[in-house]
């Protein structure tokens, strides 16, 4: 006794069902293939259509492009590719119900009879190769948007809310942090009325959408601010904890605020929290009594000025006085009960300019002349 179709395997019960389908007559099969395609085109194929017009634009920004040129070359790009794209999809999915409902059947006889036969397909498989050369290129494209940002978001989130006010192409310009487009969405959300266009709901899944596709992740701030002139062996030769690289970063940031905004310095500390920085030595020991010194005089100095005044000629001929002195200014940043502490840190740093940098890096612009 045969099992039943219900009972077997799920691949066995399509290998049943397409072996029923491939027993009706072939006027059926061709009528199930036209609707099928039909129904494709018009429904799924059109969604992927849209979705590799869109990440193509995405993925593959034309960076030599901007402003009203590149507006315009995705305007036009998008709703050329995206008909070719459906068209090139309906083709593909043509030949493969073809393949599934009207397998080819040998036919005995001359051989010119069956080249003939054979030579009916042929028009079906050279489209299907143009179509599929088409598809190729979007395909790679959208398949490493897909690695790269999975699980992915979906596209119409932009297009959807962003489209009222401005092309939804315009984001594409800008490639920032997720801080920065929070920022951005709020600041369209307020302009235009809370709730108006763009619900709260939709503007966290735009964020999402365009931090995922535009947006810079911490690892890449990290390289492009810090190891473009650091290799990242040289940043893990001396260990810091967290808070150190913290005061690191915001002396880098002297440089230039351009090159280190608010948001990419919050990046590259995160970074570094996560990736570099090496937890406190134990409570007590010579090395945690060493950091504290340290921690103390960039709490204290930093939030003003260097600490690398000190090495000036004569800056430290009246430690106390000069830190008195502070204090009077800035009660917060020197807390009078701190100063003994401070003193006795100014007092234990080196005073050759090699060890002291080693311990407090970036303390001076590095335009500037050591």
């Amino acid at each position: 006794m045969l099992p039943s179709p219900l009972m077997s395997s799920p691949s066995a019960r399509v290998s049943t069902l397409v072996s029923r389908l491939r027993a009706w007559p072939w006027i059926v099969r061709l009528l199930l293939r036209i609707a099928l395609t039909l129904g494709a085109t018009v429904g799924p194929l059109l969604v992927v259509a849209n979705w590799l017009a869109i990440g193509t634009i995405t993925e593959a920004w034309p960076w030599f492009l901007w402003g009203e040129d590149y507006l315009a070359l995705a305007e036009q790009f998008f709703f050329v590719a995206r008909p070719i794209f459906t068209a090139c999809l309906a083709v593909v999915t043509w030949w493969l119900l073809g393949r599934l409902l009207m397998p080819a059947i040998p036919r005995p006889g001359h051989i010119v009879k069956r080249a003939l036969f054979a030579s009916l397909g042929l028009p079906t498989f050279a489209l299907t190769l143009v179509a599929l050369s088409v598809l190729a290129i979007p395909g790679a494209v959208n398949g490493v948007r897909f690695v790269r940002t999975f699980p992915p978001r979906t596209n119409h989130v932009v297009m959807e809310n962003c489209s009222h006010c401005h092309s939804p192409w315009r984001p594409q310009h800008f490639v920032r942090t997720r801080e920065a487009w929070e920022r951005t969405v709020g600041r369209m959300r307020q302009r235009n009325g809370a709730d108006k266009y763009v619900s709260e709901d939709a503007a966290a899944d735009v964020i999402d959408w365009l931090s995922d596709y535009r947006g810079f992740s911490d690892a890449w701030t990290f390289r492009a601010r810090c190891e473009r002139c650091h290799g990242e062996h040289h940043l893990t030769t001396t260990d810091r904890t967290a808070e150190e690289w913290d005061f690191i970063v915001e002396r880098a940031g002297w440089m230039t605020p351009f090159a280190f905004r608010g948001d990419q310095k919050a990046q590259i500390k995160r970074y570094l929290a996560a990736n570099v920085a090496t937890a406190p030595p134990t409570e007590g020991s010579t090395e945690w009594r060493a950091l504290e010194m340290r921690l103390e005089l960039q709490r204290a100095c930093n939030g003003c000025h260097s600490i690398s005044l000190i090495l000036e000629e004569g800056a430290m001929d009246h430690p106390r006085a000069m830190v008195k002195r502070m204090s009077y200014k800035d009660p917060e940043l020197v807390p009078p009960e701190r100063v003994d502490a401070i003193v006795e840190a100014l007092e234990a740093l080196p005073r050759d300019e090699a060890s002291f940098w080693r311990l407090f890096p970036h303390d001076i612009l590095l335009e500037e002349a050591r």
